[in-house]
């Protein structure tokens, strides 16, 4: 994939303080050769690509650019790093010693880990072969009962028998999903797309219009143990379910101990391989569900998706080389030649008015689970619940929060009960004044509407405690309808599943927050704080340094004691120092006039170009949950304790 950064001049072309509007420079695109990079290419490179990524993290270099942006600290790490990993090369006798020692210290910790997911698929797996095995008064129920087992397993709120979905589920359906239940890896498609349950689809096909699309995905593996087995030595992080995947299909444990165990010895784990298949052997379900589906050449990989916007062939394509993390695209990438076969469930489209409902209906969801249960531990899902799971709190999880409740303060306002009507006119006006310059430059106009959501979860909901604001809260982007205003506010139903899933969250935690409708102005302010869309890069992210400017504007004038962010791009934003540099295009004088919520003519030439900061998924999920603190302006006292949240969707 071609990056940002590819797209764009590297340089920044700042203008220091004083210099002027005058030696600004506009930055100029440069033209690169897009290549399309496919999953054959992609797994042939790996290995070459490790080594010149291991030879990257060895140029260190103090002067680079992107490490003169990060702190004393960030950098001092990156030239720790960049030693080891120089030291290794030169000792890779040594190296390997101390990857062993760190492997055999950690193993305990890896082998309880792996047994307790190993022991969590199992349990589950036990409970839908024995609804697979129950008496049953006709398909229908019989398929409920399985799907209701796999649900209970997996801690999900249960799908009502009567939901609309279950009328979707046509009796040819239901069959078929029964035919792949009995057997995930062996079920022969052939029957029902000649009855007209399912049609093959091809790439390039035309998407179906208006409606949400059920897919299931089979993937050819004539040599299962063996693909499995590699996948398990490649991918040990995912052991608990590949090695149950391997004892269902006939795999012994002596084998995958002795081959599972080589593979880790390097590693320092192969005595954590041997704890692990003890408590595999010693499992009560264990003994249940070996050889459940025996291995043979016509075996395949299943996989259940949804589509609402691509045809379900091309979803598979997009899958693998966006180059997710996910379960499907990492077994994919241990093959060399692949075949990949898709078939669209055409009884169980489900139609929707506009792109939003795919992400909020329940009768999505439901249809969703449905065909996914029927996968079993043979699906290789990573999200088990789809898109839309609603957990329920486990017994040990909310005895957790009462006693958090118990033990909290009884403010009823812990974000504050102070209100700024200065304050809030104040965030009225900036957020007109940046309406008003951005609205011509973005190719989607923002309507009223939209603005007016906007401000009500910023200006409206704004209090302040002890005279300071506690909380704002950077948000993901939200979709092109809520800058047309078509949509609810932030926790409406209709906004979409990150705001939906961070309501439920929210509700245990606190009960008085209702379920369903959206929230008053009251309720937002006592048990959220203010929330600022980031909807400005989303629209128009070439113009990376302004949205930056005017957002550092905004968090100068709240100045609130902590900021939260929920994604990656925005948290880079913030740890980058980006807020507080943005100031430097500006004189003095300039600044002023634009902090005092002047816009300024000369706007229309800053730099045109995004951020350099390479700021990934895996970054961000390893700073979640730690505090730090960030400069969010160009006055000393415009700092902020920043904390990263995981987006709940």
């Amino acid at each position: 994939m071609i990056s940002e950064e590819e797209l764009v001049d590297h340089s920044k072309g700042k203008a220091r303080r004083g210099q002027g509007a005058a030696t600004r420079q506009k930055m100029e695109p440069i033209e690169v050769q897009h290549g399309v990079v496919g999953p054959h290419t992609q797994s042939k490179n790996k290995g070459k690509q490790k080594a010149q990524d291991l030879e990257d993290m060895i140029r260190f270099d103090g002067e680079d650019a992107e490490l003169s942006e990060l702190s004393a600290r960030d950098k001092k790490n990156a030239e720790r790093r960049a030693a080891r990993h120089r030291r290794a090369l030169e000792h890779p006798e040594e190296a390997q010693q101390q990857r062993m020692d760190s492997g055999q210290e950690r193993g305990p910790m890896v082998a309880a880990v792996w047994a307790k997911e190993y022991a969590r698929v199992a349990k589950r797996e036990r409970a839908i072969q024995d609804a697979i095995k129950g008496d049953h008064a006709d398909p229908s129920s019989h398929l409920k009962a399985i799907v209701s087992a796999y649900c209970d397993a997996e801690g999900h709120t249960p799908i009502p028998a009567t939901a609309p979905a279950w009328d979707c589920i046509s009796p040819r359906t239901c069959h078929l999903l029964l035919a792949i239940t009995k057997e995930p890896t062996t079920w022969d498609p052939q029957p029902f797309v000649e009855n007209g349950t399912l049609v093959l689809s091809k790439r390039g096909d035309k998407p179906t219009q208006g409606a949400c699309v059920n897919y299931v995905r089979k993937i050819p593996t004539p040599t299962p143990i063996q693909d499995l087995t590699t996948y398990l030595c490649s991918f040990p992080a995912d052991a608990g379910n590949t090695t149950l995947q391997l004892l269902m299909q006939g795999e012994t444990p002596t084998r995958i101990r002795s081959t599972f165990g080589k593979a880790m010895e390097s590693f320092g784990l192969n005595e954590a391989v041997g704890t692990f298949m003890d408590a595999v052997i010693d499992h009560p379900c264990t003994a249940g569900l070996l050889h459940t589906h025996a291995a043979n050449p016509k075996s395949s990989v299943f996989y259940a998706g949804i589509t609402g916007t691509v045809a379900p062939a091309d979803r598979c394509f997009d899958d693998v080389e966006a180059g997710s993390h996910v379960r499907i695209v990492n077994y994919l990438s241990i093959e060399q030649d692949w075949v990949c076969e898709t078939y669209h469930l055409v009884d169980i489209d489900t139609p929707f008015d506009n792109p939003l409902h795919v992400r909020t209906s329940p009768t999505v969801s439901h249809l969703e689970r449905i065909v996914r249960a029927c996968g079993g531990a043979m699906a290789m899902n990573s999200a088990h619940g789809g898109l839309q799971p609603l957990l329920l709190p486990s017994s040990q999880h909310l005895e957790l929060l009462n006693h958090i409740r118990s033990i909290q303060p009884q403010d009823p306002y812990p974000l504050g009960e102070e209100r700024d009507h200065v304050l809030a006119k104040q965030i009225c006006k900036l957020l007109d004044a940046e309406v008003d310059f951005f609205g011509p430059l973005h190719h989607v106009q923002i309507m009223p509407a939209a603005l007016r959501q906007v401000k009500g979860k910023v200006a409206d909901v704004v209090r302040r405690l002890k005279g300071r604001v506690v909380l704002v809260e950077l948000t993901k982007d939200i979709p092109e309808e809520g800058i047309l205003g078509c949509c609810g506010g932030y926790w409406d139903a209709t906004v979409g599943l990150g705001p939906k899933e961070d309501r439920h969250l929210r509700r245990i935690l606190h009960p008085e927050i209702p379920a369903v409708g959206n929230l008053s102005v009251e309720i937002v302010a006592r048990y959220m704080g203010p929330f600022l869309d980031f909807w400005r890069i989303t629209l128009s992210h070439l113009l990376y340094w302004l949205h930056v400017l005017f957002l550092s504007r905004l968090l100068g004038v709240l100045c609130p004691l902590v900021t939260v962010t929920q994604s990656s791009p925005v948290t880079a934003t913030l740890r980058s120092h980006d807020l507080m540099e943005c100031w430097n295009f500006l004189s003095e004088e300039e600044a002023d006039q634009f902090m005092n919520g002047n816009t300024l003519d000369l706007l229309y030439h800053f730099p045109t170009h995004t951020s350099n900061q390479r700021f990934c998924k895996g970054q961000f999920n390893t700073i979640l949950g730690l505090i730090s603190l960030v400069r969010t302006g160009r006055e000393p006292n415009h700092i902020s304790l920043h904390v990263a949240r995981g987006d709940p969707g």
